[in-house]
């Protein structure tokens, strides 16, 4: 198991004993989908990018160089934007030395890329686990936590769920009850917080990031 996986089970084994703390003290129904196997998908869905890029780039390499010998490298570090430029940029003034050859320099591109993988894989739609999550949440969770202040949240439309996914919901409030009252509008939204307020705390990238907020 690599590091970035290790990191990912340990916000997900997180993620689990917070939602089981807040079930048992709020009687929340049980879920058939949680946030950490959200967490699990996104960390399958980034590897798998990561895993065709290289195989791509490898069989560009090869069909330029039969004879190529591409090195090995585990992920050293998921970089934010700002930062992967410029460790990236010097990653591959390290792998290609002095060379200013075609082949020298596509092998330092490719062991790159391979131990600093570029931050836009890790943006992408939601998968089908992370749907089917905001799917029960919005139908089911949130509902029952705002019954339990005195709250009936508006049913959702169908056509909502694809807009949940963007975390932008407006022909949908579920705290349309406290418009005109910002301090209730905080509570209940503090107490059940949104779907996308939830998703939103969760890495892009492996962290040791935690959530906290889980009705």
């Amino acid at each position: 198991m690599t590091e970035r996986t290790t990191r990912f089970r340990m916000l997900a084994l997180t993620l689990g004993a917070l939602s089981t703390l807040a079930a048992g003290c709020a009687a929340v129904p049980t879920a058939e989908v949680s946030l950490d196997d959200v967490v699990d998908e996104r960390l399958d869905r980034l590897e798998s990018r990561v895993d065709v890029l290289l195989e791509s780039h490898a069989s560009y390499l090869r069909s330029r160089w039969p004879d190529l010998a591409l090195p090995q490298h585990e992920v050293e570090a998921w970089l934010e934007p700002g930062q992967w430029q410029l460790v990236f940029a010097r990653c591959l003034y390290q792998e290609s030395g002095d060379s200013d050859g075609a082949r020298d320099l596509d092998v330092a591109t490719y062991s790159c890329e391979a131990r600093f993988p570029p931050p836009s894989l890790a943006t992408n739609r939601p998968g089908p686990v992370e749907i089917a999550w905001v799917t029960e949440y919005a139908r089911t969770v949130l509902p029952s936590c705002l019954r339990r202040s005195g709250v009936m949240a508006p049913p959702v439309p169908q056509e909502s769920l694809v807009v949940l996914e963007g975390g932008a919901t407006p022909e949908w409030d579920p705290y349309a009850v406290a418009r005109g009252d910002a301090a209730e509008r905080a509570r209940l939204e503090a107490l059940c917080p949104h779907p996308s307020t939830l998703l939103a705390q969760l890495p892009l990238l492996p962290s040791d990031a935690a959530l906290t907020g889980v009705p």
